[in-house]
């Protein structure tokens, strides 16, 4: 059974994609994964190159925070047989950010949606992106002005990050150096 969530009608299919293009054994990190849609495309996706999407989320609904949904995604998980693929961490992104290290392939950036928010989401975690691997932001369109400014900003930032692409509201950058 494929998770609740919010994506548009191509996303789905562009975000399995994606994650299948990646290298073999690639690492993928999610910041903000609610429900677990996105987790869940991604999670097909990576698992063709026999790669590793960690999810970090505190998971409360943010319409009821006093609401843990962090169970019905740790659920569709296995009964999708992605445990393994994905390794969901319940957590603080910048607590979690404290403890881990390691290069990545890709960040798909989903958390709060304030400028403020992703600019910090980009500035703790893309630093451990590979030259050559991407980071991608969701929701990126008038709705959420915030996030619409930031990917503005790294558009800006030629010498660093290349347009990748993406699909409706996922845009897509290549880190260049």
């Amino acid at each position: 059974m494929i998770p609740d969530g919010y994506l548009l009608s191509s996303e789905p299919e562009w975000l399995a994609r994606f994650a299948s293009g990646l290298p073999e054994r690639a690492t993928m990190i999610e910041l903000g994964t609610y429900k677990g849609k996105s987790a869940y495309y991604l999670g097909k996706g990576i698992q063709q190159v026999n790669g590793t999407l960690i999810t970090v989320d505190i998971h409360l609904d943010y319409m009821n925070s006093d609401k843990f949904i962090g169970d019905h995604y740790i659920r569709s998980c296995y009964s999708n047989n992605l445990l393994g693929t994905i390794i969901p961490i319940i957590g603080d992104f910048y607590e979690v950010r404290k403890f881990f290290n390691m290069p990545i392939d890709a960040l798909f950036i989903d958390g709060l949606h304030e400028y403020e928010n992703v600019k910090k989401d980009f500035e703790e975690w893309s630093p451990l992106i590979k030259v050559g691997g991407f980071v991608l932001f969701h929701d990126v369109h008038n709705g959420f002005p915030g996030i619409q400014r930031f990917v503005g900003d790294i558009a800006q930032l030629k010498n660093d990050w290349e347009n990748a692409g993406g699909s409706n509201s996922i845009k897509c950058f290549k880190k260049l150096r």
